[in-house]
């Protein structure tokens, strides 16, 4: 008997061995892809040239997520790029970089656009419009507006342009479009512009309609289009400038954008005997699972409410525990907040604590950014001249099923990964602008309700 478990360890030993060794030396194979071999470019044309060149040597060879038929889509677009260098803008070819790599049908396989210029207003995207909500000091006058058009399109009509350039679900696009709407980088790309240094909008204050066109502003902050969300917050020390910088609102008057550059933190909410917790990114936190266990066990909460609505990623292993350990050890209502900003490893911690929770859970707020069966993992895929970052995915996610499929999915998710079958809201709440600019958090208002009804005990 003593003998077959000493077999049955050294079995396992050695399959962990060998998985680790190909995973090394995949590794291996995989950074040697990322190195480009080039003489200096002469001019413009040539850099461009170059990395057109190595992009399509090489990024389809690292990156997984891409079925044959649209690889071959990707390559023709590459080859016409290649052969109207001249006749394209730096901006142009990137988005068209990006339209070539959101052929993948995935949201991790990307083109990064952290540097593109902005407008000294910030936008953000609610369900009732797209609206100012932070301004460079001298621009006060715009705060509040409600934006109608830009370059004579229509809210909708641009997100509908942006969706063929950018990866990702609709919700996913919708969230990031709050960064890209603010680019005159992005319009003369898509072709709405003939230059980038302005842009014309069109804004509704009141009843009154105001056209005006605005130039481009010298960067300085470095947020991007994975954290649109950022904007909304009041305090964020994400960005350079915090001091030139007018807010619509002048308090912390929503608990979810109380703390934003807090990784995660909680609090009671007497009236409903609610604890709230809040995660704003998938990062280890020390003590915080045995802090929580702690408050649940010496209060006597009806429900915990775990808020994902800011959540973007990180590593989710690094919340595996949190995820496992405390909706098994409360007894109520988890009520699972996600929002079209929730994406990456949050949607694997939210997916996780869906799954432990069982009956208890309800999700409500808006949909996740990303759908329950996605590539990611990988790493940055840089272009030896213009410096773009690409993002190649090569670890397979499924969180719907679990389906665990060799040398494809993320190898780590053999032991973590769980079917949550789906992220289907039970409650649909929208974001307006009214509701943010009055302070009014309708997903707590709508737990509320929840409480005082059929969930109360």
């Amino acid at each position: 008997m003593i003998d077959m478990r000493r077999k049955i360890k050294w079995t396992i030993r050695i399959i962990i061995v060998l998985i680790i060794g190909i995973i090394l030396i995949n590794k291996a194979i995989t950074n040697s892809r990322f190195k480009a071999n080039f003489d200096t470019p002469k001019n413009r044309y040539e850099a461009w040239e170059q990395d057109l060149t190595f992009f399509k040597d090489n990024y389809f060879k690292v990156c997984k997520s891409f079925p044959k038929d649209s690889v071959d889509k990707a390559l023709i677009l590459i080859d016409s790029i290649k052969n109207n260098i001249n006749g394209l803008s730096d901006n142009k070819i990137q988005l068209l970089l990006s339209k070539c790599v959101s052929m993948a049908n995935d949201a991790h396989t990307s083109v990064h656009f952290g540097k593109c210029n902005r407008i000294p207003l910030r936008f953000y995207l609610f369900d009732d419009g797209l609206f100012v909500i932070k301004v460079k000091r001298g621009f006060e006058e715009y705060l509040g507006y409600k934006v109608n058009r830009i370059s004579d399109k229509t809210i909708s009509e641009l997100i509908s342009i942006a969706d063929s350039y950018m990866s990702g679900n609709d919700s996913w696009n919708r969230y990031k479009s709050s960064y890209f709407l603010a680019s005159p980088d992005f319009y003369e790309g898509i072709g709405l512009t003939q230059q980038s240094d302005s842009i014309k909008i069109e804004f509704v204050s009141n009843k009154d309609t105001i056209v005006n066109y605005l130039k481009s502003d010298k960067r300085t902050d470095y947020s991007d289009e994975y954290d649109s969300w950022r904007d909304l917050a009041i305090t964020n020390t994400l960005i350079f400038d915090t001091t030139n910088w007018v807010h619509l609102k002048k308090d912390n008057s929503l608990l979810y954008l109380s703390k934003p550059n807090e990784p995660a933190f909680f609090t009671r909410i007497d009236s409903i005997k609610a604890l709230y917790v809040s995660v704003n990114t998938s990062t280890k936190i020390s003590g915080f699972v045995k802090e929580i266990e702690q408050e649940i066990g010496k209060n006597n909460y009806q429900n915990l409410i775990i808020d994902f609505r800011l959540n973007g990623g990180g590593n989710y292993l690094q919340q595996a525990a949190f995820s496992k350990i405390i909706p098994k050890s409360f007894e109520g209502n988890i009520f699972i907040i996600t929002g079209n900003g929730t994406f990456s490893a949050g949607i694997c911690t939210v997916a996780r604590l869906k799954y432990y929770s069982g009956e208890k859970a309800v999700v409500i707020g808006q949909e996740v950014g990303d759908r329950l069966k996605f590539w990611a993992e990988g790493k940055q895929f840089r272009l030896p001249n213009s410096r773009i970052r690409i993002r190649a995915a090569t670890g397979y996610h499924d969180w719907q099923n679990n389906n665990y499929i060799p040398f494809k999915s993320f190898w780590i998710n053999i032991f973590f990964g769980v079917p949550a079958k789906d992220l289907s809201l039970d409650y649909k709440v929208k974001n307006t602008f009214a509701d943010y600019k009055n302070g009014i958090d309708k997903v707590l208002s709508k737990i509320t309700t929840l409480h005082n009804t059929q969930y109360s005990q």
